[in-house]
C-alpha cells in the first residue's frame, strides 16, 4: 500500500486530485509514501492524502503517465503543508487529527487524492476513481 498526496480533502471520489511534482529536469514525477508518519514528516501533518495499492500504480499512470515514482521524499520545508485549527475569527479549519484520515474515507471506492505547488500538474474531475476501476 502506498500513501499519496493530494491536493484535498473531498466527499467524492471523482473529485480527486493527484498531485504530481515537477523535477529540476522538467519530467513529472508521482510521489509516494510508505507509511502515514512518513508522509506526514516530508509533506507536512497538513497534506490531504490517499491510499492506494501498489498495484494501481499503473493504473495512476494509464490516466495521466508521469515520468517517474519518487519514495518517501522530503519536500522543503516552504511547501510542506502544516496542520490547520480555528483561525482568530472562530472559523473552522481542517484540524490537526484529520491527518489521520485519508482525503477520501478507505471504504468508498476509488479513495485517491493530490497536492500542488507553482509547478505541479493535476489530474482533475474526469472521474478519475472511475476511471482507475473504482467505480
Amino acid at each position: 500500500m502506498l500513501y499519496v498526496p493530494c491536493v484535498r480533502h473531498v466527499k467524492d471520489p471523482d473529485e480527486l486530485e493527484v498531485e504530481y511534482r515537477s523535477t529540476r529536469d522538467g519530467r513529472i514525477a508521482l510521489l509516494v509514501y510508505s507509511a502515514l508518519d512518513r508522509l506526514h514528516a516530508c509533506c507536512g501533518k497538513g497534506q490531504p492524502w490517499f491510499l492506494m495499492p501498489t498495484l494501481k500504480l499503473d493504473d495512476l499512470y494509464q490516466v495521466h503517465p508521469f515520468d517517474t515514482v519518487l519514495l518517501d521524499v522530503v519536500l522543503p520545508d516552504d511547501l510542506k503543508k502544516p496542520a490547520e485549527s480555528t483561525d482568530g475569527d472562530g472559523q473552522a479549519r481542517e484540524s490537526a487529527a484529520s491527518a489521520e484520515r485519508p482525503a477520501v474515507a478507505p471504504s468508498e471506492p476509488g479513495s485517491v487524492t493530490p497536492s500542488a505547488d507553482g509547478g505541479s500538474v493535476y489530474v482533475g474531475r474526469d472521474s478519475l476513481a472511475s476511471r482507475m476501476g473504482g467505480r
